[in-house]
């Protein structure tokens, strides 16, 4: 099994919606979504978790990628901005070799 983490979790209730971050070095990186809902077996007492969802879990569903959109969005201008700053940060670097 992998040691990869998700790296954020979003959650509510007992839904939870993990990020993965994707790097590529020819493109900005990308973001996918996990979604899980936990549950307490009534027979082990254990608390295992499913992939499946059923009519009661939709509107929170929905909630629950809203804010999980809203995270993404937020991970990807941070991105952004430290590509601006690295890229702004080559530039000086050019610069000044150029003028030494």
């Amino acid at each position: 099994m992998s040691d990869t983490k998700p790296i954020d979790t979003v959650r509510l209730g007992a839904l939870n919606a993990a990020i993965w971050k994707n790097d590529a070095a020819d493109k900005p990186p990308w973001y996918n979504v996990t979604l899980e809902r936990r549950y307490r077996d009534q027979q082990s007492g254990e608390w295992k978790s499913t992939q499946t969802f059923g009519r009661d879990d939709m509107l929170p569903l929905a909630k629950l990628l809203d804010m999980t959109h809203t995270r993404i969005m937020g991970l990807q201008a941070d991105d952004r901005e430290v590509s601006q700053q690295a890229g702004q940060a080559s530039q000086s670097t050019s610069a000044k070799a150029r003028s030494s």
